[in-house]
């Protein structure tokens, strides 16, 4: 039962100020939670993703708008039906140890993200890839998907079906490039601080699991020179108010997150400290989900009907003050032109399935949420 999404805030605490001369330039941010894996492939979460988009870089790459852009690949060219998509990649690129990142380390990628035995947690993410799903479903042997290395520097992608947005999807952690010579080396353990190389703007220099993950910046990225950070701190603080609490003893420069600060201190730090507070318009979806085992739960009627009768304005959103309620596809999504919503046509009113299908034989009655 979708109840607040697609466009909600994700907000953001954070003043940043220049260091004294000669300083390393570091940012110390909380990011959420604590990772349960730095593998593009295995990611499944926006802290993961936070790290691994500093670490790593995909095909394409995101600006500061959140559009899509050329990242590994410097250009790409499209077939006349769509199909078919041939990335170019950037000369002389380099993993953090010096090896040459090639196009044979993006299929290799790929591979691993629809590999049956890897059960990728978004593997979904990119079944408009030609094969994928059925590749990922065990029906079909890995080089059946449709992405292969036509030399060192050309990717080609097949996809099942036309898909513009492609660029965009080619930027999430699941999409990107990993080394395929120190996962051969390393196995799982690849991802440990004193194994893993990376080919993005910085690169893993510590993994203190539930205290804090250090990179340092990374000279063999292809555009190092324009990266003005030394060294980043990802601090897993997962309650606002913590956050809060350090953010002001300067502990940290900023929280960044769904939930970045306490909404409830939103006029304060309005007040007492203008410009920490950013709220971020992103796309997102948060839903209820019932005991479907449990009366009256259990009743798919019932669940319609509850789903009907939710205010998702007033009852979810405005408490939150930041989210939409959930439809279709949001309107301000780039690219996308949405048409009102309205009631269907002689579809019953929530009203009515309310007295006619969420009441018991005793009257109505009262179920608990936990947010």
């Amino acid at each position: 039962m979708p109840i607040c999404g697609f466009l909600r805030a994700f907000s953001i605490l954070a003043l940043l100020t220049s260091p004294p001369a000669g300083a390393l330039e570091t940012l110390r941010r909380g990011n959420m939670a604590e990772p349960d894996t730095l593998d593009p492939q295995a990611s499944a979460s926006a802290w993961e993703h936070a790290i691994l988009a500093d670490l790593f870089l995909g095909l394409t790459t995101e600006n500061v708008r959140g559009e899509p852009i050329p990242g590994a690949a410097e250009r790409w060219d499209v077939s006349a039906d769509a199909l078919t998509w041939t990335f170019h990649l950037r000369p002389s690129l380099k993993w953090s140890d010096g090896v040459a990142l090639k196009a044979s380390d993006a299929v290799f990628g790929f591979r691993r993200l629809f590999d049956p035995k890897a059960a990728a947690k978004y593997a979904s993410l990119l079944y408009i890839i030609k094969n994928a799903e059925s590749v990922n479903a065990g029906k079909m042997p890995l080089d059946k998907l449709g992405v292969r290395a036509i030399d060192d520097r050309t990717v080609e992608i097949v996809l099942e079906a036309p898909a513009p947005y492609l660029p965009g999807l080619l930027s999430a952690p699941q999409a990107y490039p990993v080394p395929e010579h120190t996962i051969a080396k390393h196995g799982e353990a690849w991802t440990r601080d004193t194994n893993l190389v990376s080919s993005g703007a910085f690169k893993l220099a510590l993994w203190r699991p539930h205290d804090q993950v250090k990179a340092v910046k990374n000279p063999l990225f292809y555009d190092a020179a324009d990266v003005r950070l030394d060294e980043v701190f990802y601090y897993p603080i997962d309650d606002e108010t913590v956050a809060l609490t350090r953010f002001r003893a300067h502990e940290i420069d900023g929280n960044y997150g769904v939930r970045g600060f306490p909404i409830n201190q939103l006029d304060w730090l309005k007040t007492n400290m203008p410009g920490a507070a950013h709220i971020a318009t992103v796309l997102a979806l948060e839903y209820m989900l019932p005991n479907f085992r449990r009366p009256p739960f259990n009743d798919a009627r019932v669940r319609r009907a509850i789903s009907l009768c939710i205010d998702r304005a007033t009852g979810a959103c405005r408490p939150m003050r930041w989210c939409h309620p959930a439809r279709r596809t949001p309107s301000r999504r780039r690219g996308y032109h949405s048409r009102t919503g309205r009631w269907p046509s002689g579809a019953p009113r929530p009203s009515a399935c309310w007295q006619t299908q969420a009441s018991g034989p005793t009257g109505p009655w009262r179920s608990s949420m936990c947010t």
